[in-house]
């Protein structure tokens, strides 16, 4: 994941691509399966399973950039 300035702020993506963090974990928490949230947004498995490990172990953003 990285974080882009954005419109609005600072806006969180999936690394390589234009796909906002809160758009994937949006469609999952209205229950989409994995695989169509993964298709829909034209990731491969691997981003998704970062994605995935991202949301398990939170996000702590490194000193430099606090």
């Amino acid at each position: 994941m990285e974080s882009v300035p954005g419109k609005a702020g600072r806006i969180w993506v999936v690394l390589g691509t234009d796909v906002p963090l809160a758009d994937v974990f949006i469609s999952l928490e209205e229950g989409h399966p994995i695989e169509e949230v993964t298709e829909g947004f034209g990731l491969t498995r691997e981003q998704m399973k970062a994605v995935l490990q991202f949301a398990a172990e939170g996000f702590v953003l490194p000193a430099s950039t606090r």
